[in-house]
């Protein structure tokens, strides 16, 4: 998760003196649930855990008119993360390490990765480009920040999935449904290798947002995309009950396109 600043190299004595008088608990469980302080926390639909947990937090810093902290424990991906919002909206990482549950063992645990501060700062852009309706800008600024991470950290760098859920979203807000499509199915793809149960998370991400593509050929070829991403899940045992509905739904939706397709070319020749 990338923010404004990291805070990585600060003294722990000074941090903790500074740290806001208002604070949240936000846990991703194993499954993919969302609590915040032991309450449900229901994502908009295709919106990322992280924009969506940064929202929040800002909309709570500048109704209280000073900063707020937030611990976010995400039992999937392994990390805790501390981050902070001042009452302006603005924010910083002050802590990113891996997070393990009190029965492991303790070799597992590893020191705080610190998060480039070019990386947070281009986040922080890309959330005031959505913010402000600059949606082609904020999708710009959010393939910026993938190519960099992949360059920097490498494709499949946490940094660079953090990265590339983030350029899925914007593409989504900017109305380019294909290519957030395409970039939830390359994090599905990676991540059901890498052995992250979140690859259902993405899948499911796909599925809502592929159904707003309205190029025919292009979701037709997306929608066979899915269903070979979700055979590969259910390879590795991470599909869900209610996927097997959701498979059908596709499946018809594919044929349906598939036959409009057919009949425009027809009508075109």
């Amino acid at each position: 998760m990338f923010r404004n600043h990291t805070d990585q190299d600060r003294d722990g004595q000074e941090a903790a003196q500074a740290r806001p008088s208002l604070s949240l608990e936000v846990l991703i469980h194993s499954d993919g649930r969302v609590t915040v302080d032991g309450a449900p926390f229901p994502l908009p639909d295709g919106e990322a855990v992280n924009v969506a947990v940064l929202d929040t937090m800002q909309h709570r810093a500048r109704a209280a008119g000073e900063p707020i902290e937030a611990v976010i424990v995400d039992r999937q991906a392994g990390y805790a993360t501390r981050i902070e919002v001042t009452a302006d909206g603005s924010s910083r990482i002050v802590r990113h390490e891996r997070y393990r549950e009190p029965s492991e063992e303790e070799s597992s645990a590893k020191p705080p990765v610190p998060v480039p501060v070019e990386l947070s700062a281009l986040v922080t852009q890309i959330g005031q480009a959505i913010d402000t309706g600059a949606l082609e800008r904020a999708a710009a600024l959010a393939f910026r920040l993938r190519e960099h991470a992949a360059r920097t950290f490498g494709a499949e760098h946490p940094y660079t999935l953090e990265a590339q859920a983030l350029e899925a979203f914007a593409a989504h807000k900017s109305g380019n449904h294909t290519a957030a499509t395409a970039a939830c199915l390359e994090l599905a793809r990676i991540r059901q290798e890498q052995g992250d149960p979140r690859a259902h998370e993405d899948l499911l991400r796909a599925v809502a947002v592929w159904q707003l593509i309205d190029d025919l050929p292009s979701a037709v070829d997306h929608g066979r995309a899915l269903l070979t991403t979700w055979s590969r899940l259910a390879e590795d045992g991470r599909t869900a009950v209610g996927d097997v509905e959701l498979v059908r739904g596709v499946d018809r939706r594919i044929h349906a396109l598939a036959t409009e397709a057919a009949a425009v070319g027809s009508a075109v020749a």
